[in-house]
């Protein structure tokens, strides 16, 4: 339940910060998240990345439709990738990645204080 609640903060809040702010602010939310939020890297690997994932493919959808894909096109040329869905989907791989890293480190930096059990079963 943490985790979805997790997604969900991160796509409002990144979304809304994405607008008024640079592009880097969409760490700082996804760091913040999972820093509080979050309860296993796994959870943390996977929120940050399908999260900003989303975040990512929406807006530069969006934003390239009503332009009709001109400038995704071109940007496509330059790069060499043959078609402007491509450049979508690599650019929201890349901002995942990014959303990965940061809730990942967040919840890292959460658990340096937390006290670990014994790895030997004979010590209770």
């Amino acid at each position: 339940m943490k985790a979805i609640f997790a997604f969900i903060l991160i796509v409002l809040f990144g979304s809304l910060a994405s607008i008024f702010l640079p592009w880097w602010v969409i760490s700082i939310v996804c760091f913040l998240v999972g820093m509080a939020f979050l309860d296993s890297g796994w959870q943390a690997i996977l929120i940050g990345f399908f999260s900003v994932l989303l975040i990512w493919s929406v807006a530069a959808f969006y934003q390239s439709y009503f332009n009709d894909f001109i400038l995704l096109d071109r940007m496509g040329k330059l790069l060499e990738v043959p078609s402007p869905y491509l450049v979508i989907v690599i650019t929201s791989i890349l901002g995942g990645l990014i959303g990965m890293l940061s809730t990942l480190s967040g919840y890292y930096l959460q658990t340096i204080n937390e006290k670990r059990k014994p790895k030997n079963q004979y010590y209770d």
